[in-house]
């Protein structure tokens, strides 16, 4: 009932407003409604458009604490037991797997969605730290549109990391400094405590200019109250700030890393490469880094700027407004830009590494860069009629640039469907390879968790092994005792390493030729065991003959190359496709029927849903997509001899059909005794 009015009201309020501020507000709004747009492009597609990595490191802990995983020494399964490798306090993964409980949520939609959320909330504290600055409430929004247009925030605020939570916290945090500092009040102060010490655990990385800033509005507030002159009441004003903006967060960020470094000490490989000491190169790079043409020229200039920006031009338009307000009267309002630049700078001088090699590391200082800008515009539109154009140019200009740059750089990556790529159809093979509690060991992955989140399974990721050596690989697998292994997953130049994967395969019990390839892995699966007929459930299955599918590869062979002579000392690798052609739909279930000339059948259960394009697009059905099957059998006991072999459907209308058109011929010898695996303790279905 009192929405009316107050909308009348508010319609009254803006037309009483000068013709500027209704530009002002009718650009922000529409900014605002772009980027709603924005964040929704591509919202259904895996999070691996960019930086995957990282997304995924971030996703995967949040699927195993609502899969029964501890939500504070929270898991990270992808460099085997012990599970845990904590960095960041899991608040951004606490609220994302609530959401995902709460509303049945799909997790990686439930991700983007917190942290587009995070994104927008920012927009508050950001307004009212503003107004601490002096900045009018209208202008302020000037400062709002150019951060909701920057392509590096349209474009990482829908990522599945907690970015955009620790850079609300932060901009939270300084301004309760700022309102705290205005009015000396305890309960702003402690409001900034609490806040700085959450963004400090959340990312300390984020946490550093804002905890920088804090120090220099105390700085500020210090001239401006004495000159720096000392007293006692100033003295422990200003130490109780500094204890409240900086100490306290920092001695809770130190605790919180003394605790993940002692659960990483549990883990062999995390204890060794990725504690906070172990990584200090990585994080804070080194001095040739920080003089270098690589940070300040490609890094700097040529990549970060654009993003933030649009293009590096608005720098050198930034000098050009600075210089001719150099000749205007002087005031400290006129240091804002070159202080916001310079706490943009800060965080990449203190992080120097990551933010060179991570273009995402910038989410957390871009906003400073941003601040200098509008700093600049705002100080524009004081100076009469010239000024305003000056400034309403300078907007438009990077509101104009933004917009190329997200559309020629960054949208492509946002709206490409990446449900297809590689890396997503060995996740789902390894998926239908395996079961639940499964462990699958990977060879040339890094420690990317990728393949073991869309897998959903936990990984032993031998890393850092680059030159492949198998000592490496043996030492890791110790932690393995007593778990299943379901595959090898090898990616990359591994493919390329035989005579390293000849002996993985051994020892993990897999078959050595892979039961599945594409252009980024390979895929080797435990061998499977034969039986004198099908299951019992089947036995009422109606038996046809004519399925539609085909046998394509004998032990990597082409099938039509004739009869295959195969080793019965060394598994026999079957792969093809098949499908439902009459209900259109896919098998419920592909078992391998091998007949000798004594009247004798084996089966053994092939794995199913493997991507196969082409067969979807042959018969022109999406739904054969995953067609494909693949298995690794043990024939060892089997006689010698030839031996017909053929795929046999159990269909889910209560048929078995035989794929006569599907038949091959394969001779069966042993030629050397049978020789057993390496290592008989690990665990195997």
């Amino acid at each position: 009932m009192h929405l009316l009015p107050s909308f009348k009201n508010t319609v009254k309020r803006f037309g009483t407003l000068s013709l500027q501020e209704q530009l002002i507000i009718a650009v922000f709004t529409l900014i605002v409604c772009f980027s709603a747009w924005c964040e929704s492009v591509g919202w259904n597609n895996p999070i691996i458009d960019s930086f995957a990595f990282r997304q995924t490191q971030t996703a995967i802990s949040v699927y195993w604490m609502l899969h029964g995983g501890p939500w504070l020494a929270y898991e990270t399964p992808v460099l085997g037991p012990q599970w845990q490798i904590p960095f960041e306090f899991p608040l951004y993964q606490w609220i994302v797997a609530v959401v995902v409980r709460l509303f049945n949520a799909p997790l990686d939609q439930a991700g983007r969605f917190v942290s587009v959320v995070y994104w927008y909330l920012t927009l508050f504290p950001a307004y009212y730290l503003l107004g601490t600055f002096g900045i009018a409430k209208t202008r302020r929004l000037i400062f709002l549109s150019l951060f909701l247009i920057c392509p590096l925030y349209l474009f990482w605020s829908r990522s599945f990391m907690m970015e955009s939570t620790a850079l609300f916290f932060g901009v939270a945090y300084l301004a309760a400094v700022a309102v705290a500092l205005q009015h000396d009040d305890w309960k702003w102060a402690s409001a900034a405590c609490l806040l700085g010490t959450i963004g400090a655990l959340v990312k300390i990385t984020t946490f550093a200019g804002f905890g920088y800033a804090a120090f220099i509005l105390v700085l500020y507030d210090w001239w401006t109250v004495s000159r720096f002159k000392l007293s006692i009441i100033i003295v422990r004003k200003h130490f109780v700030s500094l204890l409240c903006f900086a100490l306290i967060p920092i001695i809770f960020e130190i605790i919180w890393v003394k605790y993940t470094d002692d659960l990483k000490a549990g883990n062999p490989i995390a204890g060794n490469y990725l504690t906070a000491s172990a990584l200090t190169g990585w994080n804070f790079g080194n001095i040739a880094q920080r003089l270098s043409s690589g940070l300040w020229v490609d890094a700097i200039y040529r990549r970060m700027i654009p993003e933030i920006l649009g293009s590096s031009i608005v720098l050198w338009l930034c000098c050009l407004f600075v210089a001719l307000q150099s000749a205007r009267k002087w005031s400290a309002d006129k240091l804002r830009p070159a202080i916001s630049a310079g706490l943009f700078l800060a965080v990449i001088l203190t992080f120097t590494n990551v933010h060179i090699v991570h273009s995402y590391y910038q989410y957390s200082n871009a906003i400073f860069l941003i601040g200098a800008v509008g700093f600049i515009i705002n100080s524009q539109l004081d100076f009469g009629t010239r000024g305003k154009a000056f400034g309403a140019l300078l907007f438009m200009l990077v509101s104009t640039l933004c917009l190329r740059y997200y559309f020629h750089n960054l949208y492509p990556l946002q709206a490409e469907n990446l449900h297809d790529a590689p890396v997503m159809q060995v996740a789902n093979a390894v998926r239908n390879m395996t079961k639940e509690n499964d462990i699958i060991v990977i060879e040339g992955y890094d420690w990317d968790s990728t393949l073991p989140y869309y897998s959903q399974r936990k990984a032993l990721m031998d890393w850092p092994n680059a030159n492949y050596s198998f000592g490496v690989l043996e030492s890791h697998l110790k932690a393995l005792q007593g778990y299943h292994i379901g595959t090898l997953v090898a990616c990359g130049e591994a493919m390329n390493q035989r005579k390293f994967l000849q002996r993985a395969t051994a020892v993990l019990q897999l078959g050595p030729i892979p039961i599945y390839q594409n252009t980024l892995c390979t895929i080797y699966a435990p061998v499977t065991g034969m039986t004198a007929s099908l299951p019992a459930e089947y036995d009422s299955y109606h038996q046809t003959i004519g399925g539609v599918c085909n046998l394509e590869t004998i032990d990597g062979r082409d099938t039509q190359a004739g009869t295959i002579e195969t080793d019965a000392e060394q598994p026999l690798t079957l792969s093809g496709w098949a499908i439902d052609n009459k209900d259109k739909q896919l098998p419920a279930a592909v078992y391998m029927r091998l007949d000798n000339s004594r009247g004798q059948a084996y089966f053994a259960h092939a794995y199913q849903q493997i991507y196969r394009p082409d067969v979807a697009k042959a018969f022109g059905n999406p739904q054969y997509l995953m067609a494909g099957y693949a298995v690794a059998i043990d024939i060892h006991s089997l006689p010698d001899g030839r031996y017909s072999v053929n795929p046999l459907l159990v269909m889910r209308n209560g048929s078995v059909s035989l794929c006569d058109r599907a038949i091959r011929t394969i001779v069966i010898s042993h030629s050397a005794p049978h020789q057993a695996p390496l290592i008989k303790n690990l665990g195997h279905r």
